[in-house]
């Protein structure tokens, strides 16, 4: 198993605790990630995961919300 990173994604789109849920339920279904924090206030994403940043974005951007590395 590889060691998992810290990372941060924009998700633009996410208005109510449904979209959250949805940005949730997306990044709990890949393997190897876990959720740290979906804050609908910020619009961002927290998540450890041993995927690529790539990858994990596809599978929120797949659930209907548009996800960005933060970069800072």
């Amino acid at each position: 198993m590889s060691e998992k990173s810290k990372l941060i994604f924009d998700v633009s789109n996410m208005k109510c605790s449904g979209c959250s849920s949805a940005v949730t339920d997306a990044i709990k279904a890949l393997d190897d990630t876990e959720v740290i924090e979906v804050s609908l206030e910020n619009h961002q994403a927290v998540v450890m995961s041993s995927l690529s940043v790539e990858k994990v974005a596809e599978a929120i951007t797949a659930s209907g919300f548009p996800a960005v590395v933060n970069k800072s």
